[in-house]
């Protein structure tokens, strides 16, 4: 994903799944790459470009009770120059349900 004319709100949402998944997320050094939660291959984004970024990602219930989820492991974040801020600002937030 780029967007050469402004900046991008992604939302990656894959909340009906009930598969498991080891999703990374890391930079190439041209895109941070989100890989593993897809069976389509990995998520290509410019971090330049994005305004913000959500991913959601489902868990397997039985019986009323969680008994399975994904593991995230974050390599780096997307650095950006978001207007109203110095280029070093990195507003992320990361949460798991």
């Amino acid at each position: 994903m780029t967007n050469a004319l402004g900046f991008s709100t992604v939302d990656v949402n894959d909340a009906a799944d009930t598969t498991a998944h080891t999703v990374i997320f890391y930079n190439n050094g041209t895109y941070n790459v989100l890989s593993g939660l897809t069976p389509g291959g990995d998520i290509f984004l410019q971090g330049r470009h994005l305004r913000s970024l959500t991913i959601s990602a489902g868990s397997s219930v039985v019986g009323g009770r969680v008994v399975g989820g994904n593991t995230f492991r974050i390599h780096d974040t997307p650095n950006n120059s978001m207007p109203g801020g110095r280029n070093d600002d990195r507003p992320y937030r990361c949460r798991t349900r």
